[in-house]
Formats: structure tokens, sequence, C-alpha cells
């Protein structure tokens, strides 16, 4: 069968769906008996393009075909991707309340459009899918803002737009309003009627709905979508003749729709209501989707029997959100002949995050009914009901209460009949199911009545409880201390009542009571053994008594896992609390994926976020959860604590503030508080405020250590320190963390004998890791090595399983190793420790395997940890962070390739940053530009926050010479973290007044997370490059009034000052920040310009000199004064190259000058050395100096001058090196080789080492031993095109054409591609007789744009050998005119291949 797609999209448009329904249906038919699926299956199989597909999803969802357009839509997807099949698939999951994967598949299809290219009524549709998904998570403001954007691409009317939007608001006046508009549509008016239809039947108007749906039918007889809601208003009228007719109507125009099941629910029902006892029986026993109905009881009952049954007549409304008390009570007070809506019953009961129920029955009250709680049993409902009185029962969901109103009772059916107050139908709860139904709640029930004594059956005991429970709720909510214990003395006294237990189990959680609530726990489980519900509160209960082994133990015998939000949130918090925080995301997501309105889950998955480091998604969750509800400190106090995070501690200080305004005796918020005042440099009121937490929680060790802290480290009083750390080891003998602090604090002060005796004490009390890690640091900072390993050795053996304890220790060795000298075996003991500590790592998996490699970098012990990876990898297949480590590991081995397949294969599992950052990294220094920049552009589309990423993306603009790139590059880097920025370079790169202005508005826009004396310092140099003197001098003096003694705005000050010519000022301020900070080099070039045209600079040395500061600082200050030398007498050169139009004379003097700064420039190198001969970046700087001009044999000297004082690797290399480079002498040679051979004996696997060492020996013709060292080479499989180019001379040399081919092939296929690779597998070509292949090759370089004249002139000669004349004759023509040097000049005129063109000079 062949659709014809044309025609079913004008029927669609035009709502001809029963026509189109009847044309597809006669095609089905005449190919049965395949079954619809299998004809789906040959549709999908001749499907030529995605608009075909859509439009045959269109029609599924016209014509009730539901399952099958999620089919469609799921398939268009995988095999599309589309804009559009992205799209209906998001609308797909959010439709299956998978809202979180909506969204973040959503936000990442909006994150990657290109808006331009797509069409305005798709960026609507996709918008307004944001919206749909922002409400869902009730994000209103959030949805707002989007719809502006919605309106911005919408071109067919707002009304269905802006009425659906209010309608979710529970703004149904203005929906109203919206929805009638949209009713006069062309497009999408049938829509407006449906939801009009659904507003007025909401609010308990079911024949006004029921007349706004014929309505629609008039104008869309053919849309079946209408006939169902019509289906829904019949019902809730109970037009039941009607409704069968719909039913029958329906089947008839669509007989494959999904609605089967639901009809025969209906008829079973009507005939039920009807008293069609044949027909109804007839339907029980051929219809399996009845197996399991209440109706099956009627089965073998004898029809004369009468049996009780109430119905009250209620009308069904539906409740705004969170209105479920309200609306409810609006329903049974029309049952009571009283009228109230919702919404003024929910003026008088509703607050915050819902009703409470002890308002509810004072509101009864006060409209002059007798109220009463109690807990209800199936009898003493019926009895209530007889009486015509309905019953609020309390229905607690896994994270949510809830209320219900029963309204009658079936004796013959045996149910009982209830409204919710979320669905317009009525449920039911059998009798066998009561107990399992209500137990949530403790069967809490309430009932209202005009007359008292219709309620003299029920218990005032129990009524009296619930009203002093609720009473001392709220007293407890707002002073706990003061009476917890009279709560918990109440629940005690009423133990046996049922709600009692659950109520204690479900909110008591603190320890002094732990003995009472574990009764409890006791009593509800024994009870109600196989409830999921209690069990999950259970585990909830134990989890808050600290014990995670009992509550995770209990969730195991959870039956419903898999559809339960609370079974996830549990596991989330637990993982949480044990540091698992993947485990944690994975499980509040999970929990948050089924019930997204819940802000505490919100707030928790902020959390996990904020610890695995990920600020940005934590910062997002957080603001929906307060979104959400706002008022809950806790939440606020973790949104502080996420703005602390992202260093925005401004914003996190007036959010505590805000807090103790409330609460003055919050300690939380007072140590918060004060921890921000510290960021902010508020140190006195830092240390008011966490004196105060510490009056306020003398038992809790924070306080102590962040005052210690403070003391030592900003307000240097070590001794005040030194006390706060003993009175807290008096109020907290036992606690640890102070005792390590303390113990830090005498090493620190080099109090050794000190602090081994404290740790040595501590371990008398317990056996603390704490205190063997600090007992250990003392002991190898006191040089007792030995005495090191062996405590680390017990720690090893103690804390065997400990992660972060085996971590602690082996970082302690290893960054040991990088200060003193420790054997082998001691450094692989610590990175047994370490490696030990990974295998048992839960969190921060990332961070502990970034220090693993950074250890292994630049040590023999390389492949150990590839090994050691490779095994965690194949242990844990599926996590992606060993894929990515692993691959930095052969990154570091130069096995580039085995890297780019890792990282390939962790985007398979999971499409992550890292991955694509790592592929940016290697494919930038394969060269390969384009694909390292959309590498990194992935990067950041995948987290926006990836500043590596950002960082990258601005340094290759600017190598290109983009400026408006690099520009745009900065600008975002400064949003992510602006203070690590250049902003002088920044704005050095603006050319407008709009890029300066927009380079203004991103910085502020920053302003709440940096400090003010940045900003104002950035704004100035914005300014003065802009050319707005008076604004840059301004924000320049605010800058200096705000941080006078700030190394980078006395700098700023100092170019200020060189730019109004007053020099000596500016190079008494640049001669103090180098006395304060030899290292900056920068300084060094500013104070190179504060010697116009070199005056004065004779007396550099001199001036330098009297700087007072220990030596090797000293010989870094002439060492950075030498480079900034050589690179301002370097500008003169250029200047003057420059300068064609100068006179000889000015020539002459320029050149003077240069001579006379070089010589002044070899004095410092000379005098950095000579001040220090252990400053080895000296040597090297120095060298490089003569090299760079030319001057071989003098960088030999300085080399080797340095290596006969004291042997140094890195200088040996930088001779080697050099040496290696010296073709043309045999002597050279041979002392490059012994050079190179005991430099591979303290590295054996140093890559280049072994690299030159092939290369030397092909240089003295040991082909056979040089051959062999560059096929070792290979094999290592590494990414290093020198291997490539070495072996090839070697086979060209020894004429071995053939090879050359082959292997310069297979560097290509190994993008392992050199300069001039090319041009050598070009002569292979022609020398092995293929100069048409070697002419072939070149012209493909030429037209790949390859700018390397050396193709264009081999290409003249192989032209010219094949007889091509004209076009060598040509080639040899652009290569002379081009030939700046002459070189190919004096090429062409003594080659014999191009004896027959002409060469023209």
């Amino acid at each position: 069968m062949s659709i014809n797609y044309q025609k079913l999209k004008s029927m669609v448009d035009h709502y001809q769906i029963f026509d189109l329904v009847a044309y597809i249906t006669e095609e089905v038919q005449s190919l049965q008996p395949k079954s619809l699926t299998g004809i789906v299956k040959e549709w999908l199989a001749n499907l030529q393009t995605e608009e075909e597909l859509y439009e045959l999803i269109r029609f599924c969802d016209e014509a009730l075909l539901n399952r099958l357009s999620r089919m469609l839509t799921t398939y268009g997807y995988r095999r599309f991707g589309s804009i559009r099949m992205v799209t209906l698939y998001c609308d797909d999951l959010l439709r299956e309340g998978k809202i979180l994967d909506a969204d973040d598949r959503l936000s990442l299809l909006i994150s990657q459009l290109d808006t331009e290219s797509v069409k305005e009524e798709q960026l609507e549709k996709i918008y307004f899918l944001k919206v749909r998904i922002l409400l869902e998570m009730k994000q209103v403001d959030e949805a707002s803002e989007w719809m502006k954007q919605v309106t911005s691409h919408n071109q067919k009317g707002m009304a269905d737009r802006w009425g659906y939007f209010y309608l979710q608001l529970n703004d149904r006046m203005k929906a109203e309003a919206c929805l009638k508009e949209g009713t006069t549509y062309k497009k999408n008016g049938d829509f407006c009627y449906a939801m009009l239809a659904d507003l007025y039947a909401y609010e308990g108007k079911h024949k006004q709905s029921l007349e706004k749906i014929n309505e629609a039918i008039v104008r869309y007889p053919q849309l079946p979508s209408l006939y169902m809601d019509k289906v829904m208003r019949l019902k809730d009228l109970k037009e039941y003749s009607l409704l069968l007719e719909t039913i029958e109507f329906i089947d008839s125009k669509l007989p494959y729709h999904d609605y089967q099941d639901f009809f025969t629910l209906l008829r079973a029902d009507i005939y039920f209501e009807q008293q069609q006892q044949s027909q109804l029986t007839h339907l029980l026993s051929t219809k399996r989707c009845l197996k399991d109905s209440p109706y099956q009881k009627l089965i073998g009952k004898n029809t004369d029997d009468k049996c009780s049954t109430i119905k009250l007549p209620i009308v069904p409304i539906v409740q705004k959100d969170n209105y479920c008390v309200p609306a409810s009570m609006s329903m049974m007070l029309r049952l009571l002949h009283t009228e109230k809506t919702q919404d003024e019953i929910g003026t008088h009961i509703y607050g915050g995050l819902g009703s409470k129920l002890s308002t509810a029955v004072s509101y009864f009250e006060s409209l002059g009914f007798a109220a009463m709680f109690f807990t209800g049993t199936g009898e003493q409902f019926k009895e209530l009901l007889d009486k015509g009185l309905p019953i609020l029962v309390s229905l607690e969901f896994e994270q949510a209460s809830h209320v219900q109103v029963v309204f009658g009772y079936d004796d013959e059916l045996e149910l009982f009949h209830v409204q919710d107050a979320n669905f317009l139908s009525p449920t039911y709860v059998e009798y066998k199911n009561f107990d399992q139904h209500y137990a949530n709640s403790g069967f809490l029930s309430i009932v209202a009545s005009k007359a008292a004594a219709d309620l003299a059956s029920l218990s005032k005991e129990q009524d009296m409880f619930i009203r002093q429970l609720y009473d001392l709720i709220e007293l407890v909510e707002a002073d706990e201390e003061a009476h917890i214990n009279d709560l918990v003395s109440l629940l005690k006294a009423n133990e046996h009542v049922p709600f009692a237990a659950i109520y204690s189990m479900k909110h008591l959680y603190r320890k002094e009571h732990e003995a009472y609530i574990r009764t409890c726990i006791n009593h509800v489980l024994e009870k109600y053994s196989n409830h999921d519900y209690l069990k999950l509160h259970a585990a909830y209960a134990f989890f808050k008594l600290d014990d995670s082994k009992g509550a995770s133990s209990l969730l195991h015998h959870i039956d419903n896992k898999k559809h339960s939000s609370f079974y996830h949130y549990l596991k989330g918090r637990i993982a949480l609390d044990e540091e698992k925080y993947d485990e944690a995301v994975e499980a509040l997501r999970s929990s948050l994926q089924l019930d997204v309105e819940q802000h505490l889950n919100w707030s928790y998955l902020a959390l996990a976020y904020m610890y695995k480091g990920n600020l940005e998604k934590a910062f997002e969750c957080s603001t929906i959860s307060l979104n959400m509800y706002g008022d809950e400190s806790y939440t606020q106090i973790n949104h502080g604590l996420i703005l602390m995070e992202k260093e925005r501690y401004a914003e996190a200080r007036n959010l505590f503030d805000a807090l103790l305004k409330e609460n003055p005796k919050d300690a939380h918020s007072w140590f918060e508080r004060a921890r921000c005042d510290e960021h902010l440099k508020k140190f006195r009121k830092a240390y008011r405020g966490f004196q105060v937490a510490k009056q306020l929680l003398p038992t809790v060790p924070y306080p102590y250590l962040s005052i210690a802290d403070l003391l030592q480290y900003q307000l240097e009083k070590t001794d005040e320190a030194e006390s706060y750390l003993k009175e807290g080891m008096k109020h907290l003998p036992s606690d640890m963390t102070i005792r390590g602090r303390l113990g830090d604090l005498y090493v620190a002060n080099q109090r050794y004998e000190e602090a081994i005796a404290l740790y040595k004490e501590g371990l008398k009390i317990e056996e603390d890791a704490l205190m063997y890690l600090g007992l250990s640091y003392a002991y190898l900072e006191t040089g007792e090595h030995l005495t090191a390993v062996d405590t680390l050795t017990l720690i090893a053996q103690k804390f065997s399983s400990n992660s972060d304890v085996l971590l602690d220790a082996g970082s302690m060795l290893l960054d040991a190793a990088k200060q003193q000298e420790l054997d082998n075996q001691t450094i692989e003991f610590g990175f047994a420790l370490y490696e030990e500590g990974i295998h048992f790592a839960q969190t921060a998996l990332d961070e502990v395997l970034e220090a693993y490699t950074s250890y292994l970098e630049d040590t023999a012990l390389l492949t150990r940890g590839i090994k050691f990876l490779t095994a965690e990898h194949q242990e844990h297949p599926n996590e992606i962070l060993y894929m990515c480590y692993l691959g930095i590991l052969y990154e570091q081995a130069k096995q580039l390739t085995k890297s780019e397949k890792l990282y390939q294969q962790a985007l398979r599992i999971k499409q992550d940053a890292l991955p694509y950052y790592r592929l940016g990294e290697i494919y930038q220094s394969m060269n390969r530009t384009a694909e390292a920049k959309e590498a990194f552009q992935k990067c950041l589309t995948l987290d926006k926050t990836f500043e590596a990423a950002c960082m990258k993306l601005a340094e290759m603009a600017c190598e290109e010479q983009n400026r408006t790139a690099e520009r745009n590059w900065l600008l975002q880097w400064i949003q992510l973290n602006p203070m690590e920025v250049n902003v002088e370079h920044a704005a050095s790169l603006c050319e407008t007044e709009k890029e300066y202005e927009e380079l203004l508005e991103v910085l502020k826009s920053v302003e709440e997370s940096v400090l003010p004396q940045w900003l104002a310092d950035s704004q100035a140099h914005v300014y003065r490059l802009k050319g707005d003197i008076s604004q840059a001098e301004t924000y320049l003096e605010k800058a200096l009034e705000l941080d006078p003694q700030n190394p980078a705005i006395r700098h700023h000050q100092a170019k200020w000052l060189i730019m109004e010519h007053r020099y000596e000022e500016a190079r008494k301020i640049l001669t103090e920040l180098l006395s304060e900070d030899p290292e900056d080099y920068a300084l060094f070039q500013t104070v190179m310009s504060s010697f116009p045209n070199g005056k004065k600079l004779s007396g550099l040395t001199a001036d330098l000199k009297k700087i007072k500061m220990e030596k090797h600082s000293k010989s870094l200050l002439f060492k950075n004064a030498a480079e900034a030398l050589n690179e301002y007498a370097d500008s003169i050169v250029e200047e003057q190259q420059g300068s064609i139009f100068k006179r000889s004379l000015a020539k002459f003097k320029a050149k003077a000058k240069t001579v006379t700064l070089l010589g002044l420039t070899i004095e410092l190198y000379e005098l950095a050395i000579k001040t220090d001969p252990n400053n080895k970046e000296a040597v090297h700087a120095f060298a490089a100096f003569y090299e760079e001009k030319g001057l071989i044999e003098d960088s030999i000297t300085v080399l080797k001058k340095s290596l006969h004082q004291s042997w140094d690797f890195d200088v040996a290399y930088h001779l080697a090196n050099i040496l290696v480079n010296i073709h043309e002498n045999e002597q050279a040679a041979h002392e490059a080789l012994n050079l190179v051979q005991k430099l591979l004996e303290q590295q054996p696997y140093h890559i280049d080492l072994q690299i030159y060492r092939a290369f030397i020996l092909s240089g003295l013709e040991e082909v056979e031993k040089s051959e062999t060292a560059f096929q070792e080479l290979l094999q290592q499989e590494i990414y290093q095109p020198d291997i490539y180019a070495g072996l090839a001379k070697l086979y060209n040399k020894t004429e071995r054409y053939h090879e050359t081919v082959q292997l310069l092939q297979k560097a290509i296929e190994q993008r392992q591609e050199y300069e001039g690779m090319y041009t050598d597998l070009g002569i292979a070509y022609h020398l092995e007789g293929e100069t048409e292949a070697a002419a072939s090759l070149m012209i493909t370089r030429v037209e790949s744009g390859d700018e390397d004249l050396f193709i264009r002139y081999n290409l003249a000669c192989y032209l010219a050998v094949l007889g091509k004349t004209a076009s060598a004759q040509e080639e040899l023509d652009y290569v002379l005119a081009h030939d700046e040097t002459g070189e190919f000049y004096e090429l062409a005129m003594e080659d014999d291949e191009l004896k027959g063109l002409t060469v023209r000079r």
C-alpha cells in the first residue's frame, strides 16, 4: 500500500479526519490479514522524507491513534533527528510525565538552534513547548519570559496560547476570555473550544461545558477529539443514552482507535446504572479489561438480594493548584446545601504549601456546622453516609498530603464511591482495599453537619487528641525547643490511635526520642508489613535517625521501586549523605521525573550538583526550588551555599541577612553570613558572626575552626587562633577535626614535637585517620621518611577501604616527592595508596583522576598508570571518566589515536563536555584546527560553564588573528570567570563604540560576582583604550581608593603615569611592584615602556641591583628584565624594518642602539645566573636568547657551563636538542648521541629522546640501528609526525622509495602530517618512476590551498618530465614570481629537469 501524503496533509489541514480514516481503513483492510503493526512497518520502509513521516504522525494524533503516534515519533527522532522530530519527541516525553528528560532535550535543541534558518511557525512551537514544560515545573516567571518569545514568533494569534497559559495558572477568568476569542480562529479554534469546555467542567458547569463541545462539533464535524470530549461531558452529566450513541458513533468511524478498553468500562458502568444485567454479564465474560472490575462480584449473585447503597449527588469540580482541601470542601458544602467556591474557601484556609486540616475544621465551624476529626473505619463511613454526610478523608501520597471526598458506598459491589478533586470522574475504593488505601494517613477524616447529634457516635477523645496535636504542631513550628517534649508526650498518651504512631514515625526525628520513634516504626511495620508507603516512611525515619543502613535495608523490600518517587528520593538522600554524588543526582532526578513538584527534592538535587562541581546546574535546580516555594529557610540556606560556591558572596550575604532578620537565633545563618563576610574581606564582621555562631552552638566544631582560620590566615594572629582551637578542644575533647587543625597550626609554625604529641594523644582517644595523617605529615616534614612510611602503612591496613583516607595518604607522599628526595620505592608506595583510594572512590572521581594523571606526568611510571586505569575502565565500562583520564595518559604518551578512540567511545555512552574538550585538545595538537574548534564548541554546548574550552577558542581566534571571534570568546569567558580574564587585552580588541559598550555591559552584568576594585580597574582599562580619558581616570581613582595596595591596580596606575609622560613616578611604582613580585613578566614589559626611545636604559641594571630581595627572587628579576629588554630590542628592529623611508643615519643610530641593548641583555642574563646558579629558568632563557640570535656556540657554552656546575635533566635535554640539529658536525652528533643515551638511562620512556636517538643514528649512517629505532617508535602508535619524517628521510637516503611511499601514505591515513611531507611523498613517487602520481599529488595539494612553493616548484619539474611544457612553464613562472629570497631561481638554474624551460628572474 502506498499513501498519498499530499492527500493526507490536505485532509488533516481541512479537518476531514473521518473521511481520511475511511480512506486509510479501506486500504488497510485490503491488505489483511496483515496486522496494523505490519502494515505500518511497510509504510515506514517506503518513507522517503521526514515531511511524509510528519504528516503520518499528524494523522495518527487526530485519529485517536496515540500509541501509534508515539511509536512513529520515536522512530522519526532516531531516524531523522530533525528539529521538528526532536520537538515532537519532547512533546511526547512531556505527555508521558518525563518532564526533566523533555526539558533537557528541548533545552539542548534550543541552545543549538540557528534561528535564522528555522521557520517562524516551528520556532513558535518550540518556545511554546518550553513554556508548557516550565509550567509543569511551576516556573511561572521563566515561563512568562518565554511567552515573549512565543509572541514574537506567533503568526496566527495568541488567544489559544494565553488561554492555555492562564488556565495552568488557575486564572480561569482570563483564560475564559482568551479561549472565547480563540474559538473564532480558523486554526486551533477546536483547541480553544476543548479547553473552554474543560474550564466550565472544572467549575462544575457541566451542561455549559457540553453546549460548548456541541457548538464545536457543528463547526468541526469530522474531528474525533471533540467527540471524545463529548463522551467525557455526557459521562459527567450521566446522560447514558446519548453517551452510548456517541461511543457507537466513534467506534463506527474509527475502527482502530486507542480507547476501546475505556469504552468497554463506560459500557459496563452504563449497564450497571441502568440495571441491564444481561448486557453487563456478557461484557464481563468477554472483555479482558474487566477481569479486575468490581462488577465481577455480581456474577453468581442473587439479583433479588437487597443490598445497601448510597450515592450522594455530588457535583465534581477540579481543584486549582494545591487547592485539594478548598475544592473538596466546596463539593461537600454543596451537598450540605451551602454554596462556597474553592476560591472563597481558599482565602480562609490556604497558606503556603497547602491547607491545614485544623483550619478546615475551624472553617466548617465558622459556617455554623458541627465538625469533628476521627480516625475512620468502613462502618463509621457507612453510618455517616446513611445520614447524608460526605466525609473528607486524608490521603497521604508519598511526598504530599491530599484529601478525597467519600460520597457513597455500595454493598453489592463492596466499595465506597470517592471523588478526587484532581479529576472530574469519580473513583472507588473497594472494601478489601480500605485499610491499604487510607492507612497512609492513619485513617484521619473530617465530617461536618448542621446537627451535632449526627456526630454523636464519633469519639470525642479522638477529636480532642487531633485538635491538641495540631495546636502543638503549630507551637513546635514556632519554637521547637520549648514544645517538642509536650508533643511527644501527647503522642505517647494516644498511641492506641492509629494516627499517632504513623505521625510519630513520619515527623519525629530527634535523637533523644529515638527509642520511642523506633517503637512506633516497629508497631507500624508489624501491622502493615506489605504496605510500601509506610515502609518507605519507616525507611525515611531510620535515615533521619542517622541509620542509613537500616533505611537501605528496608528499601530493598519495597515492591514498587520503579514508579515510586519517594523511593528514589530516599535513595538520593542516602547517596548524598554518603557523598556518592553521581548516584544522588541520578536518584533525585528519577524522583523528580515521577513527581516534579517537590521543591525539597529540587533543593537536594541542587546540593548534589554543587558537590559534583556543576554549579550552573546546581543554581538552576535551586532556583526552581525557590520558585516553587521560597519561604522555607532550609532551601534558602542551600541557595546561599550555591551562591557562595559561585563566588557571588554579596548576594549570598543578603540572603543570610534576610534569614537572620526572620530568625536571629539561627546559628547556621550566622555562620554562613560570616563566611560571606570573610570572602568579602570584611574580617571584623566575619569574626563577630563566627563568635555568635559559636555562642549559639558551642558544641559544634565549625565556628572554632573558622575563627582559627580567620585569625591565622587573614589577621595573622596565630596565638589567638591557637587559643580558640584549645577552647574548642575543651568543649569537644573527642572531636578530631579541631585537634587536627591545631596540629596543622603547630606544623605550619615548625612546632613539630608539639604536633606529634598532640596527634599521639588523639590516637589514644580514638584511632582516627586524621590523627594518623597528621602524624605522617609531621614525620615527613622532620625528615623521618621511614617513620612516615610506617605510619602510612598502618593507615593502609586500618582504613583499607576508606577512599578519602587512602587518597590523602597517597597525595601526601606524592606531594612530598616534588619537594624532597624520596626513593622510588616510597614514590611507588604513594601511587599504590592513591590507586587504592581511586578504586574505592565514590565521589569527586573527576578531581581524583585529574590529580592522578597530574602526578604521573613527567614520571617513568606512565605505563603503570595506563595499566591501572585500563583495569578500572574494564571494571566500570560505562563510567566515562575512566575512559577520559586513560585517554589523557595516552596523550602524555603521545598515543593520540588511542586517546581519540577512548573519547569517541565515551561519547557513545554519554554526551558529555569532558571528552569533547579532550578531543579538542588532541585535534589542536595535531593541527586539525576545524575539528578542534568544533569539539570545543560542542563542549560548551553541553556545559556552558566549561571555562577552559572558552579560553581555548579565544586562543585559537588570537592565533588566526580573528579579532572579532577572540573578543566574543573573551566576553563569554568574562561571564564565566571574570577575574581570570585580561580585560585590558579584551578592550584592545574593540574597534567600534558599540563593541566598547558591549564590553562595559558585560562587566556590569558580573558586578555581583567580582570585587568592586577589580571592576573599577577593568572599567578604567576599557575607557582608557576607548579614548574616554575622563571616565578612565574616574574609575582608576575609584579602584585606588577601594584598594590602594592592590598590585594590579598600582600597575595600571603606572601605565597611566607613562601615558602622561610622568616616567620617573611610574618607575618608582614599578620598582616597588617588582620588589613584591619579580615573577610578573607584564611588569617588566611596562618598565621598558617607561624608557621612551630607550633613553636612560643604560642605568637599568644598576636600578635593579638596588632592589633588595633574596637570591632566587633577585635572579628571577634579572632574568625577566633580560627577556623584556630583548623583546624591546626586537621591537626596535621590526620598527626599522618597516620604515623604508628613514635616512641612513637614523638606521645606523637604531642599529647602534640595538647593539647596546644586546650587551645590556647579555649582562642581565649573566647576572641572573651568577646570582643564583640553580635558577635553571635563567639558563634556559639565556641559551634560547643566543639560539634566537643565531649564536649557537654561545648557547651551547651556556648550557654546558650550567651542567658542569650541576647536572640537570632539563638543561641536558635542551643541549641535546641543539646538538641534534647541528647536521654537518659529526663530532657534535656523537656528543649528542652520548648525551641522549645518558638522558634515556634516566627516563627510558621519553619519546622525544628516543626520536633524537633515531635521527642521530641516521645522521651517523647507522642505517640498521636507526631504522630499528624508528620502527620501534612506530609500533608504539604515538602521534609524532617526526618519526615518519625521519624514517622517510632514511628510506630516501637509501633509495628505498617504494617503502617511503607506503610509509607516507600510512602517515596520511594516521593524520601524522609534517611540514614538507607531501613534497617528500612526491619525490618518492617520482624517483620510484611514478611521475604521473607525483604530479597528480602536487596538483591536489595546490587545489586544496597549500601555499608551499616547493609543491609548485616540484610540480613544474614533474610536468616538464612528463612533457607538459606549457603547464610546467606556467607553474615555474608562478614560483619565481613569488620567490622573495631568490632560492628557487638558483635551484631552477641548476635543475636538469627544467632545462627546456625559461628561467626568468
